[in-house]
């Protein structure tokens, strides 16, 4: 039961975080945020809850920003990038997936600082020892 409550608080702090990064023009926070969100937290499901908290904070963001023209802003960008009518939903899920690579990324930023620091603590570890024995 706490592993889920933790799971949540994760989805909606990077979403909170991510959202009002993104409504300033910040899109690069998300990165930071998973990266600290995976330092500070291990688990799949600490990165499940950052890629579920990124894709909503993405989607509101983009909800806010156009309002109720969401689909007719994205129809118009695919019409200008693609030159077709109607493929406006390809601009949102390319949208989408462009967050979760930049969230995947942080996450794989902040996964390796943290097997870095936990392998200094074992460098420190093993020198303490060699200096006791000597």
């Amino acid at each position: 039961m706490r592993v889920v409550l933790i799971t949540g608080v994760i989805a909606v702090a990077v979403a909170a975080l991510d959202a009002a990064a993104l409504l300033v023009g910040w899109w690069w926070v998300t990165v930071l945020v998973a990266a600290v969100a995976v330092y500070r937290f291990a688990g799949k499901r600490v990165l499940l809850a950052v890629l579920a908290g990124t894709v909503v904070a993405w989607g509101a963001s983009m909800a806010a920003q156009a309002g109720s023209q969401l689909g007719a802003v994205a129809d118009l960008v695919a019409a200008m990038a693609l030159n077709g009518r109607g493929l406006g939903w390809v601009v949102i899920v390319v949208s989408l997936v462009y967050a979760l690579l930049l969230a995947l990324a942080g996450s794989w930023v902040g996964g390796a600082a943290r097997r870095l620091r936990r392998t200094e603590g074992v460098a420190e570890q093993e020198e303490t020892l060699e200096a006791q024995h000597v």
